[in-house]
């Protein structure tokens, strides 16, 4: 956006100035500009200094507004939320590990918005079919959630994740959560970044998959190997 004789937006934003302007300072309690150079500038003929001064600041003002709202739009603070991995087996087919699919699982807080998190089936490591991170934000002053992201507290929360399903050829299939695991779980910021192993079980008429390998994992994945994978 041009501003009259030369001054640009970002210039009133950020003081940035350029010649003939040596420097910008925007003083809200003055409401006025100081450390203005005119010197070597412009001035239109018939223009008292002091009316070209107000024709910049006029236009500086009415930047400032049109730019207030994305100034103060701003997300919050992605965090490292918890990271689900487990086996998903079919109950219909031997119990087979399901490699192939897409998982879809919702998760619900006590209060707020659900969300829900999409990631497709794979063959990791021979162990487990899927490896997902549940998207978490701290909210930090007059920031806001992101679209589909759970707020981070510093108290442990109460979060539901039983809502979860296998799409297969267009197909749904509900899954159910395997024991140990649990239909709810905990999460608070002395958590950040912990992995919770959850198998799933789905009847899926037809859908094949490997009955090699074991429904649980001999021990956790490493941070390392799990973050190639869902990164």
């Amino acid at each position: 956006m041009q501003m009259p004789y030369g001054l640009h937006l970002e210039d009133l934003l950020f003081s940035r100035a350029k010649p003939p302007y040596k420097s910008v300072v925007w003083n809200m309690r003055g409401a006025r500009f100081s450390g203005v150079s005119l010197k070597g500038s412009r001035i239109q003929p018939g223009l008292h200094k002091t009316q070209h001064l107000l024709r910049i600041h006029v236009s500086g003002f009415v930047g400032l507004l049109l730019f207030a709202p994305l100034l103060s739009s701003a997300t919050g603070i992605p965090e490292p939320g918890p990271v689900m991995y487990g086996a998903l087996r079919n109950s219909a087919n031997g119990n087979a590990r399901l490699t192939t699919g897409t998982l879809t699982w919702t998760i619900t807080p006590a209060s707020g918005s659900p969300v829900t998190v999409t990631t497709p089936l794979t063959d990791i490591s021979g162990q487990y079919s899927y490896a997902l991170r549940v998207p978490f934000e701290s909210v930090v002053g007059s920031s806001t959630l992101s679209a589909n992201a759970l707020q981070l507290n510093n108290a442990t929360t109460s979060y539901v994740r039983t809502n979860v399903f296998l799409t297969v050829n267009g197909t749904n299939y509900p899954a159910t959560i395997s024991a140990p695991a649990l239909g709810s779980f905990t999460f608070g910021s002395a958590d950040r970044g912990r992995l919770d192993e959850v198998d799933l079980t789905v009847t899926a008429p037809g859908v094949g998959g490997s009955t090699g390998g074991s429904s649980s994992f001999a021990s956790p994945p490493t941070s390392s190997t799990a973050s190639s994978k869902w990164r």
